[in-house]
């Protein structure tokens, strides 16, 4: 369903963030955010 592009989404920006090693946290950081913000956003509607 449309939820999965939801879900796979951040995991792919992950996945191009993290291609640096010195980028990874900045990675896990965003991936929070998406994930934080798409929780909020599934709470709301």
């Amino acid at each position: 369903g449309s939820g999965d592009l939801v879900v796979r989404s951040p995991l792919r920006g992950l996945r191009v963030l993290g291609a640096k090693p010195d980028s990874t946290e900045t990675a896990v950081y965003v991936g929070l955010l998406h994930v934080k913000s798409y929780i909020l956003g599934q709470m709301s509607s």
